[in-house]
């Protein structure tokens, strides 16, 4: 497995939220409207993060055969040393075989080059399966609360505040 530092706008990582999203629409997560709402630049507003203060980022990515397998959204928050976890995805067929394991200790690591203190984790609510991972892989209940907005409907999340060491 190889990973790569890319813009947000990489097409490969781009084709897989799109992946991601088909299966939340399938699970009764989103409309489809929702979701085609979710992929324009701007359309989302989250309560975690102010519509004016999203900092540079950029796009982790993992490739295994030339395929990226899974990737994740980081940029800086509205705190200094704080940065956002957002789309966090895994490839359906790369599920199980550590892909993500591998993704978040690079999200750990690229939080620790660029100095960051936190990494604010959100997942909406009615995704028990996001939910259930970060409670998973953080060994703890969420411990914060928020709300992203999109397309005038409006989804509950719950969030973690990560110290990176």
């Amino acid at each position: 497995m190889e990973h790569h530092i890319v813009g947000f706008d990489n097409e490969q990582a781009r084709a897989l939220r799109g992946e991601i999203l088909a299966s939340q629409i399938a699970e009764g997560i989103f409309t489809e409207d929702e979701a085609e709402a979710m992929q324009q630049p701007g359309a989302t507003t989250t309560s975690w993060l102010s519509a004016n203060s999203k900092r540079p980022g950029h796009t982790l990515i993992l490739v295994d055969g030339g395929v990226v397998t899974a990737a994740a959204d980081l940029f800086g928050g509205d705190v200094r040393g704080e940065c956002v976890l957002e789309n966090f995805a895994v490839r359906r067929a790369s599920q199980g075989q550590g892909h993500s394991r591998e993704l978040w200790r690079l999200v750990r690591e690229d939080a620790r080059v660029n100095e960051m203190d936190t990494i604010m984790i959100f997942a909406l609510i009615a995704d028990q399966h996001a939910v259930g991972y970060w409670r998973h892989v953080l060994d703890r209940a969420p411990t914060e609360n928020g709300s992203m907005m999109c397309g005038g409907s409006n989804f509950e999340a719950v969030g973690w505040r990560y110290k990176v060491k």
